[in-house]
């Protein structure tokens, strides 16, 4: 309040009220972020955070926090899934104005483990395309579920369990994913047994045969598997005692690599001429 005094002159005025405003200070160097990683465990987690801000006559400063700009402010809220989420937060205290802003929180995705694919169970050529059962797990957090893809190649397209017809070793790629987790890749090796004939049946065309001036006498050969003919590529064919009248020998050898593992011989006369 205020008055102006009077002199010998002049009454003293009356009492004025004057109105006197301190504005509040502003909070400065206010920072908020995530402090220390987190990765999916397959429960709700509370980030860590290192909240500062400098206020004026060392008062104390609250930090609250929000999950929308417009939502209600309070603790810390939590978090279950991988990701990256924004997180509002107000910055409050005595006789300064409220500061806010954002940042964010990340909870990293975790990591598949005990991680394992292998063909399960014994395939042996038969002419037809083949798919390996295969045994394949892995382990996730939070009883996500695990889905295993396959690829002839490691950069291929990755689908179901690619199917194989001739006898050998083939690579097979694969990838684990589930939920919340990195993706896991890995090889292993699916095998086809060549199929084993243990009493082929060789049969000669060409029959009768005579001799012919020392000339070495081959018929031709078919090689069967019960009813089914096994291609020539599978195996060799040799001759002996072939050339003068008498019995005369075929062998049939097995190819190493191929489809079957056959082998066996069979003789056929030579008539004189």
């Amino acid at each position: 309040h205020y008055m102006v005094k009077g002199d010998s002159n002049h009454e003293d005025t009356e009492a004025v009220k004057l109105t006197v405003t301190i504005g509040k200070a502003t909070l400065t160097n206010v920072s908020v972020k995530q402090s220390g990683a987190l990765t999916y465990n397959g429960n709700a987690q509370t980030a860590s955070v290192t909240a500062s801000a400098d206020a004026k006559g060392g008062q104390s400063v609250t930090f609250t926090y929000s999950t929308a700009e417009d939502g209600t402010y309070g603790d810390m809220p939590s978090f279950t899934n991988a990701g990256t989420y924004t997180v509002w937060y107000k910055a409050a205290a005595d006789n300064h104005e409220t500061a806010s802003g954002s940042f964010e929180v990340t909870i990293a995705k975790a990591a598949l483990e005990n991680v394992s694919a292998a063909q399960s169970g014994a395939l042996t050529y038969n002419g037809n395309a083949q798919t390996a059962s295969v045994t394949a797990s892995a382990t996730a957090k939070g009883d996500q579920r695990v889905t295993f893809t396959y690829s002839t190649e490691k950069d291929g397209t990755y689908g179901t369990m690619p199917s194989f017809t001739n006898a050998g070793t083939y690579t097979v790629w694969y990838k684990a994913a589930a939920a919340n987790h990195e993706t896991a890749s890995g090889s292993f090796t699916v095998t086809i047994a060549a199929k084993t004939v243990s009493a082929p049946t060789i049969e000669l065309s060409g029959a009768p045969f005579v001799y012919d001036n020392g000339k070495e006498i081959e018929p031709a050969v078919t090689v069967k598997d019960g009813n089914t003919t096994i291609p020539a590529s599978e195996y060799t064919v040799s001759y002996s005692d072939n050339t003068n009248a008498g019995t005369a020998t075929v062998t049939v050898t097995d190819k190493e690599g191929g489809n079957y593992t056959v082998s066996g011989s069979t003789t056929f006369t030579i008539k004189p001429a």
